[in-house]
Order: structure tokens, then C-alpha cells, then sequence
């Protein structure tokens, strides 16, 4: 069962609101039994037009409770503006997650949507444009009905924020980086409670990193905030 992201999820954070249809590609993920009028109430997650029919999203929004039981059945989009009002309610009839999705790891997190009929003539919705070079962007947007911080309510209104391209060594240092630390504050904890001298723990920390696969997928894109705290979360 699928379930609206809780306040105090962060989504969006130090972003700014996104002037109305400028991202007529850009859809939200509601819950099929979301009141007509209220669908914002039943928003979970965001995702992208890329055909008339077909929405492209992330696998990882179906989960519940860790475990993929969401059906096509239980998804509704909402597209065509960014405040929820004045929009179109479109019922999904498939969903389809990548073949090779790992919900453990994180790996080819996608899915696509088949709707049930393409957007009613006059409905503020687009296709995102594909891109026309293959060049390394140096920023990304990232778009979403976010928080304004994290301890925050979702935003009603769709909200941007832009975040610099970080490159792979950059990004796996970075994740090593916080992974020891998380590591290492467990490990301290049971040494602690075993008795072992502090040399042991830094052992144990040196096998742990030296055993480690890359905290970071080859598919995976890294981006961050040099200054501030602008990131996206749960939803975007």
C-alpha cells in the first residue's frame, strides 16, 4: 500500500518557486483514492512526460515498507499545473520497473507509466525536450512539490532549486567519506562494549573500507550544493 511521504521528509530545500508552466513536462504521482479537488493530498512522488502515454519516474516510489506491492491500479498523475488546481487527473494502467531494479542497492531505479489516454487538448502539459548534445552538464535542476526545510510540510507549489554536476571521484570520496564515519560510530560503540583497545577498532574500520565496493553506482549521476544547503529528498 502506498502511502504519502510524512511531514518532516525532506524534499526540496532552499529552492525557489518555479514560475507556472515553465516545466509542462514535469507531473505529480498521486494516490489512486486521493479525494477529487484534494489531489494533493495523495502526492508521493514526481515525474517526467516523455511521450503522450508514458511518464518516466523512479522505481524506489513504489516501495512500501521496502517491498515493491504497488500496482497500476493504486497510481493516478496529476499534470498540467504546478499548485494543483486546474489540472488533469490521468489513471495509470501500467507500471513497468526497470528489469534489473534493486531496491537494496539502488540500482536502475526507473520505471515508466502507461496512462490511460494522453493529456485533453488544453491542457498546460508537454513532453520534456530531448537533449541535442552529449557533452558533461556542469548544473542540473532538480524540480519537486518540496519543503521549504527539512522539518517542513510539502509545498503545494512546485519548486526548483540548481545543484552542480559533482564528478565520480569527487562523489566517491565524498561517500566513503560518510560512510566510514557512520561506520565507525557503530564499530566504537561495540568495542566499547566488548573491551577491545582502540587499535582494534581501527582495524576493523581498515578491513571494512579495503572490502568495500564503490558507494557509488557507474549509472549514477552526482550532484550538490557547493554553498547552502539546497538538495532533493523524498518526492522529487
Amino acid at each position: 500500500r502506498l502511502v504519502p511521504p510524512q511531514p518532516g521528509q525532506p524534499r526540496i530545500v532552499d529552492g525557489a518557486q518555479a514560475i507556472p508552466g515553465s516545466y509542462p513536462f514535469q507531473v505529480a504521482l498521486i494516490l489512486s483514492n486521493a479525494p477529487a479537488g484534494n489531489e494533493f493530498a495523495g502526492f508521493f512522488c514526481g515525474g517526467t512526460l516523455i511521450g503522450e502515454r508514458h511518464v518516466l519516474t523512479a522505481s524506489h516510489c513504489f516501495l512500501s515498507d521496502g517491498v515493491d506491492t504497488a500496482v497500476a491500479a493504486d497510481v493516478h498523475v496529476y499534470l498540467g499545473h504546478t499548485g494543483f488546481r486546474g489540472g488533469e487527473r490521468i489513471p495509470v494502467t501500467r507500471l513497468t520497473r526497470h528489469p534489473h531494479w534493486n531496491a537494496e542497492k539502488l540500482v536502475n531505479d526507473i520505471a515508466i507509466l502507461e496512462l490511460a489516454h494522453a493529456p485533453a487538448a488544453g491542457t498546460r502539459a508537454g513532453l520534456i525536450p530531448v537533449a541535442t548534445r552529449s557533452a558533461p552538464a556542469e548544473t542540473a535542476k532538480v524540480i519537486g512539490w518540496g519543503a521549504l526545510n527539512p522539518g517542513g510540510q510539502s509545498s503545494r507549489y512546485l519548486r526548483e532549486t540548481r545543484l552542480a554536476v559533482v564528478d565520480r571521484k569527487t562523489c566517491d570520496s565524498t561517500h566513503a567519506s560518510y560512510r566510514e564515519k557512520q561506520s565507525r560510530a557503530i564499530i566504537s560503540e561495540v568495542v566499547n562494549m566488548i573491551g577491545l583497545a582502540k587499535t582494534a577498532e581501527d582495524r576493523i574500520i581498515k578491513v571494512i573500507a579495503e572490502g568495500a565496493e564503490s558507494p557509488v553506482g557507474e549509472n549514477v549521476i552526482c550532484a550538490g550544493a557547493d554553498i547552502g544547503q539546497r538538495s532533493a529528498c523524498f518526492g522529487d
